[in-house]
């Protein structure tokens, strides 16, 4: 049974991840906005989205989280939040998590179109598809919170621990099942991802052969920041999320326990995305080194296209406390010259 006491944990775990989450994914959407080379990067569009999205969403949880844990109460004490500010404050977050959905659907749609229609997808420009695809995103958020508005009826009531508790059914089963069933999607599209992958392995496909050559519109970089947040979609959003929707449906005391932490899981997918980010992405990485931890490279410049039709350079990092002890006692070689990342 979840008391007031473990709900308590609850939302200071989750306070402290939706600050985590804020600064991650303000720090990947600074260097990308700050970078020309990464604002040309079509790849990146439909992630970059998704980090705006989980930005934005624990922006909104932040104030929800305050209020929950400034109106805690002891155990056996029910309680008594004001319906007029929970709602206000933590409807838009629901709804914005239609957005993420909607996004990582995205992200696995253009995954499988590459995979099976390579010669159609590298011909085209992703950016028109990835920004209407994040349009359809905030589209439906939209609608979500026309939803809550329109069938909703706020009123008081003790006893309340959450926003999920003041709204209604007919809300809650719309909610979870509209969730559940681009979760489901989602992950059969993730399927067929790893499947295609793991049958690659095994011999030569007319995919890869067309990804030779059109090897200057793929970003590497990107095709595995798409993979790992498609697997930690599948393993933290999707799981919670179906056990959510079948809640809606079927009257069981654990489900709708589990249910609560479904907030939780989707904080942490919004801070696993960052970090995905920042540690798969070699560009971004570099990038968030540079500018925001001030770390400053040596490298050896290499011909390399990272970006969609944008050459870009690939850089090989060095220690520079090696390398000038290394100039001291022998000539550097010609390919080796000081340098910082294109910003």
């Amino acid at each position: 049974m979840v008391t007031n006491t473990i709900l308590l944990y609850a939302n200071i775990f989750l306070l402290i991840i939706c600050i985590l989450q804020i600064f991650a994914n303000f720090a990947v959407l600074f260097v990308w906005c700050t970078t020309k080379r990464l604002l040309h990067n079509d790849n990146l569009i439909l992630l970059i989205s998704l980090a705006f999205i989980d930005f934005i969403y624990a922006v909104l949880q932040f104030p929800y989280l305050i209020i929950l844990i400034g109106g805690s109460k002891p155990d056996e004490v029910p309680f008594d939040y004001d319906p007029w500010i929970i709602v206000p404050l933590a409807g838009p977050s629901a709804a914005l998590m239609k957005s993420g959905c909607t996004v990582t659907t995205a992200i696995a749609i253009d995954r499988v179109l590459a995979m099976y229609f390579p010669v159609q997808y590298y011909r085209q420009s992703k950016r028109y598809w990835a920004i209407g695809a994040f349009g359809l995103a905030i589209l439906l958020a939209f609608i979500d919170w026309l939803v809550l508005q329109l069938t909703v009826t706020i009123h008081r009531k003790p006893g309340c621990a959450s926003f999920a508790c003041f709204t209604n059914e007919t809300f809650r089963a719309y909610w979870g099942l509209s969730n559940m069933m681009m979760n489901l999607f989602t992950c059969l599209l993730t399927v067929v991802i790893v499947w295609e992958l793991l049958r690659r392995t095994r011999r030569y496909t007319k995919a890869a052969e067309v990804e030779k050559r059109y090897k200057n519109k793929i970003d590497k970089s990107a095709n595995r920041v798409a993979f790992y947040i498609l697997l930690v979609s599948a393993l933290i959003g999707v799981v919670p999320g179906c056990l959510n929707g079948i809640g809606t449906l079927v009257s069981i005391e654990w489900l709708a326990e589990v249910s609560f932490f479904v907030g939780t899981c989707a904080s942490l997918s919004g801070l696993s995305h960052a970090f995905i980010f920042a540690m798969a992405h070699r560009d971004i990485k570099h990038t968030i080194l540079k500018k925001i931890c001030c770390f400053d490279f040596v490298g050896r410049v290499e011909p390399a296209n990272v970006g969609v039709g944008v050459p870009a350079p690939s850089i090989q990092v060095y220690d520079t406390g090696q390398l000038s002890e290394h100039r001291q006692g022998a000539r550097v070689s010609p390919l080796i010259k000081e340098s910082t990342l294109p910003s």
